[in-house]
């Protein structure tokens, strides 16, 4: 027996519980003997410290400097072995290694695009001459 399919339905309702506004104008309070805030009480010129007596934020502090540049170069890492590197030396003394990858080929014979890693600089191998 083959019973029609019931679509269910969700609704969110949401509801404010409390108004936006309030309808009524505030009720004026009127002042106590107690002040919030009593003004601050005057002091002679006398009384305060001279420039010489407060040192500066600025002559004490010590200004920002970049960080000292490092003693040795980076390293760089070795040159791989094995047979899926080839290692190229560059005019200006540093090598290169790049993957050696074989895309494969559709059944049409048309090579099909592979991604093979990007060359990176690494230490020259002993052998290798510019």
């Amino acid at each position: 027996m083959n019973h029609p399919k019931k679509l269910a339905v969700s609704f969110v309702l949401t509801i404010a519980a409390l108004p936006g506004c309030e309808s009524t104008p505030p009720v004026a309070v009127a002042p106590t003997g107690d002040v919030p805030n009593p003004p601050m009480p005057m002091v002679s010129s006398d009384a305060l410290p001279t420039a010489a007596a407060v040192p500066s934020a600025t002559a004490t502090a010590v200004p920002p400097s970049n960080p000292p540049p490092p003693e040795q170069a980076p390293t760089l890492p070795p040159a791989p072995t094995g047979s899926g590197w080839q290692i190229t030396a560059n005019p200006n003394g540093t090598c290169t290694a790049y993957a050696i990858v074989h895309c494969p080929v559709s059944k049409s014979g048309v090579p099909m695009m592979c991604n093979p890693p990007p060359p990176h600089a690494v230490q020259c191998p002993r052998d290798a001459g510019p």
